[in-house]
């Protein structure tokens, strides 16, 4: 049984859920070093202040001065400390996802990291905005059908150095796999890969409900969307693949697929969420 982690707006939040071999080593091309300090620092925050927004933001303050650290500190914090609610997915049941209620549980579907994510930023004078929209989560599914459906995902933008980019708290979090019984059970495993992307990177798996935050050109339609070819976020993040010449190629030969190589392993679970709650959905099949 496949998952959508994602948007509460039926939808809720999503997580790796395999790599292989060629992955793997694409992400030890990462080199975050640069953050190494902001990163060890936000890993310590003291356990008192941890539900106390305004004592959060003032202990990363002492070392995220430019917006680029600042999202950084949340992000990492976030992902290092909020778990995934598999719980409450595999019970049909959600509890708090607002930006307070996550604090308080420490547990989070899609809309819960964002909403959080979007408290600390604007705290912090971030220029930061909640997106809610459509997500792929499989790089193995050949085809994508959201005809009809709500969104299923919920992540952030924020605008650094005058350009908007992409940050994905919930994916950058940990795994989620189905166990004997079919219940998902996450697997806490922080990421990089969802810090800091261009709209040319995200594109291929998150696309936004409001299309005015569509910023590739050409704009996509979600049909065109349905149709490209999702593409691992490893292939970009560490370099293997240039994401806008990738995304205007995928436009220009919808049926050209990348190398096997690059397309196997990542799996992605997503969900889909409301202010009310989240629910399950499986994956529309044509």
């Amino acid at each position: 049984m496949k998952y959508t982690f994602i948007y509460l707006f039926i939808c809720c939040a999503s997580l790796i859920s395999a790599q292989n071999s060629p992955l793997d080593e694409a992400q030890n091309l990462l080199d975050n070093s640069k953050y190494s300090e902001i990163d060890a620092y936000v890993r310590i925050c003291p356990k008192s202040i941890e539900k106390n927004p305004d004592q959060l933001v003032s202990y990363f303050e002492e070392i995220a001065e430019t917006d680029l650290e600042k999202a950084r500190a949340i992000y990492v914090w976030l992902a290092e400390n909020i778990s995934y609610d598999a719980k409450s997915i595999n019970k049909n049941k959600f509890g708090d996802n607002s930006a307070l209620g996550v604090l308080k549980s420490k547990k989070a579907v899609c809309q819960g990291y964002a909403k959080l994510f979007e408290l600390l930023g604007n705290k912090m004078g971030l220029n930061i905005q909640f997106v809610s929209g459509y997500s792929k989560n499989d790089v193995q599914e050949e085809s994508w059908d959201f005809d009809g459906e709500e969104g299923d995902h919920a992540w952030n933008m924020i605008k650094i150095d005058d350009e908007w980019r992409v940050f994905d708290a919930t994916w950058g979090a940990g795994n989620g796999n189905d166990d004997a019984r079919g219940r998902l059970v996450f697997t806490k495993e922080y990421s990089d890969n969802w810090f800091d992307l261009s709209p040319y990177e995200a594109i291929f798996s998150h696309y936004p409900e409001d299309t005015s935050l569509l910023l590739t050109e050409p704009r996509l339609s979600l049909d065109k969307f349905e149709s490209l070819q999702l593409i691992p976020i490893y292939s970009f993040t560490s370099n293997l693949l240039d994401a806008q010449a990738s995304f205007l190629k995928a436009l220009k030969k919808p049926s050209a697929k990348i190398s096997k190589n690059l397309s196997s392993g990542t799996i992605r679970i997503s969900g889909n969420a409301s202010t009310d709650g989240v629910s399950i959905k499986k994956k529309k099949s044509p």
